[in-house]
């Protein structure tokens, strides 16, 4: 495969992300699939269970990184994958409190991006940034 093709295959997938709840900070992460064909989810990248496994989200408190302080696993390949039909979307709710320190009070800013990288779709996935005032 050409760097093109390769370049071309990773193009941006819009992904959203939702607020759940605030205490304890948990979002929704919807990822739809607006295509023809199917889309092919990497089970861990898009916590398919509600739980990190690794850095795919980043989160900011007035400014400043909160450093991710979850699971950095390497994995082999998936033997299996999430599969959205097309005009279905997937969606699973994620507590990040497990995973980051989250400041009691303060202007939360929220992005989820990963490339889905063991898909044969091979696309990067970034949401909207998801603004949360902590008072």
């Amino acid at each position: 495969m050409s760097l093109r093709e390769k370049t071309a295959r990773q193009s941006h997938w819009p992904a959203q992300l939702t607020l759940v709840s605030a205490q304890p900070l948990t979002v929704r992460l919807t990822i739809p699939n607006p295509g023809e064909q199917v889309l092919q989810l990497d089970e861990p990248s898009v916590c398919s269970r509600g739980e990190l496994e690794n850095a795919v989200f980043h989160l900011t408190a007035d400014g400043v990184e909160v450093p991710y302080q979850g699971e950095l696993r390497k994995r082999a390949p998936p033997d299996r994958f999430i599969e959205v039909t097309p005009g279905e979307s997937f969606s699973v709710a994620v507590d990040l409190s497990t995973s980051f320190t989250v400041p009691r009070r303060g202007t939360l800013v929220i992005h989820y991006e990963t490339l889905n990288h063991f898909s044969p779709d091979e696309v990067r996935l970034v949401s909207n940034e998801l603004v949360v005032e902590r008072r």
